[in-house]
């Protein structure tokens, strides 16, 4: 648990590549409006770190309605 606190960071890199070094560390990634947490598995590694975080918001379309 201590070890975990330890490895918290928050980076603003999502172009940054996951090594080995990194599995089983939580880090704070910036995606332009907030910082989300991620937690570094085996599956992650060779990717980028931006990959795992959307930048932009999903629109949402409102369904019109049915004029009489």
């Amino acid at each position: 648990m201590l070890l975990n606190k330890l490895y918290k960071k928050k980076l603003y890199l999502r172009s940054l590549l996951i090594v080995p070094g990194y599995e089983n560390k939580e880090f704070s990634i910036h995606n332009g409006i907030s910082f989300k947490k991620i937690l570094i598995t085996n599956n992650m590694i060779g990717h980028k770190l931006g990959e795992f975080f959307f930048s932009k918001k999903r629109p949402i379309f409102k369904a019109k309605k049915k004029k009489f």
